[in-house]
């Protein structure tokens, strides 16, 4: 399972993931950058996409709540393992 959440908002938000079967594993991959305009410096779990397209993760986040927050213009990907 793979799910985006995406807060295009001015302010943080917590999200419930008790529909994503919280008894599983789940993990975060964020995406974040300096502004929604940044063109350089995005990064999604911790890494960037190299200019021949390959990218490998480096911060991949174990979620042990049941719930995330999801800072104010950011997005997260969740995985369920």
């Amino acid at each position: 399972m793979l799910r985006a959440i995406i807060n295009r908002g001015d302010i943080g938000a917590r999200v419930s993931l008790a529909q994503f079967d919280f008894h599983r594993r789940l993990h975060a991959l964020r995406l974040l950058a300096p502004s929604l305009s940044s063109k350089t410096n995005v990064t999604l779990a911790g890494a960037s996409v190299n200019e021949n397209g390959s990218w490998k993760p480096t911060h991949v986040e174990a979620v042990e709540s049941s719930s995330l927050l999801v800072p104010k213009t950011s997005a997260v990907v969740i995985l369920r393992s």
